[in-house]
């Protein structure tokens, strides 16, 4: 698994500060699909896009959180292969 899930510490704070700065029910846009949010996560969207989409998340509560427990529990999946990986290393003594 060769996948990359890097969510900057940045990315947090401007999709966090900016739902506390936005009105509750102010939406500009519809909320992404799974599929555009999977990109998002994925890094696969062009700087436009990913623009587009944090603003999105910096109005929508629903979507950051989603964004927020997804991107969570892909990192907390890849730091445990990383583990299993360095156990499996460490037991074959390679």
């Amino acid at each position: 698994m060769n996948n990359v899930v890097n969510i900057s510490d940045n990315e947090r704070l401007v999709a966090l500060f900016g739902l506390a700065a936005a009105q509750k029910n102010s939406q500009s846009l519809a909320c992404p699909s799974d599929e555009q949010l999977a990109e998002l996560i994925d890094n696969q969207l062009d700087h436009k896009q990913r623009t587009i989409m944090l603003s999105h998340l910096n109005q929508c509560n629903d979507c950051y959180q989603l964004w927020l427990e997804t991107s969570t529990l892909l990192l907390e999946e890849k730091d445990l292969i990383e583990l299993v990986t360095l156990e499996s290393v460490r037991a074959t003594g390679s």
